[in-house]
């Protein structure tokens, strides 16, 4: 369930899928007297921190040869507070991820995350007499998380074993209409059904054709699967999990908003280069799309074509 600060937490949570991880970090720019001062902070940790880090690792010379200058970087628990502050307002008490999640001030309700409802909220996973890892779910089993960088996931992915509700992003009523989250079936080559017929007619209406909407789960679907993934950077092996599944709906939801939105967000989408780059013709949909995209695309579909129907 999405309502306005919702559906603001997940938008800006997908804003930073990429960003880093600077253990200790809250939400601060991604520079090198950042990760020398949470260095600082945490000599347990200063290997890690400057080991990721381009510069102080001696690779480059100053940060504007780096992926993430200009980025925020965070821990895991930093993440999530930057993502309900920033978006929401909601500040979570506490220094880490285990006094934050024990923190009943911070939290509308909480408990195991077989009880967990459909509605944004903290994830938490619990091993060796605390919270190691946190994230914020966005509905439907899917998943945002620093861990290396900002990424997504979904709750089959990791033992994320519990959940809480932030006070203040939903009333006792909305998370009683939200219910129980819905997860999507793990799909591949040889499934059927409902949710295969789903995931062909989400396909079709993005562009990528995947033969006969049938619900079967055929060579021509798998082709398609893998087509979308290396389009959008998911690691393409023809099977959709929960990052596919969450790829797909954002795709999908982003499709359905008015004309003028899907406009300002054209610099944004990648097209195919080439030395003479032509100008799409009307109605056309182009992405750019890396050589090394490029490459592992043409060698999927060599493999496809040798392993036929």
């Amino acid at each position: 369930m999405l309502n306005e600060k919702a559906e603001a937490c997940v938008k800006l949570a997908e804003e930073k899928i990429g960003d880093p991880y600077v253990y200790g970090a809250w939400g601060d720019p991604c520079t090198v007297k950042i990760r020398k001062q949470y260095a600082g902070y945490n000599p347990a940790y200063k290997a890690k921190i400057y080991g990721a880090c381009p510069v102080l690792d001696g690779e480059e010379p100053n940060c504007s040869y780096c992926k993430w200058d200009g980025h925020l970087c965070y821990d895991c628990r930093g993440f999530t507070y930057y993502i309900l502050k920033t978006a929401a307002g909601i500040s979570l008490e506490g220094a880490g991820a285990t006094s934050q999640y024990d923190r009943a001030a911070n939290w509308e309700e909480k408990g195991n995350i077989s009880k967990m409802p459909n509605a944004v909220c903290c994830v938490f996973k619990y091993r060796d007499g605390k919270m190691s890892h946190t994230g914020l779910h966005i509905g439907d089993g899917m998943i945002i998380h620093c861990s290396t960088v900002v990424k997504r996931g979904a709750v089959s992915d990791t033992t994320w074993t519990h959940y809480a509700v932030p006070k203040g992003l939903y009333t006792a009523e909305e998370l009683k209409e939200a219910g129980a989250v819905k997860m999507k079936p793990t799909l591949k080559r040889g499934s059927g059904g409902d949710a295969v017929r789903e995931l062909q007619e989400d396909l079709k209406a993005l562009g990528f054709d995947p033969g006969t909407i049938d619900g079967k789960f055929g060579q021509k679907t798998r082709e398609a699967v893998m087509t979308f993934q290396l389009a959008f950077g998911l690691t393409a092996d023809g099977i959709v999990g929960g990052v596919t599944w969450q790829e797909i709906e954002k795709q999908s939801r982003r499709k359905e908003r008015p004309a003028e939105e899907q406009d300002k967000e054209k610099s944004e989408e990648w097209r195919v280069k080439s030395e003479v780059l032509e100008e799409p013709e009307e109605g056309e949909k182009m992405i750019m799309v890396k050589e090394k995209t490029i490459r592992e695309l043409m060698e999927k579909l060599k493999e496809l074509m040798e392993e036929g129907d």
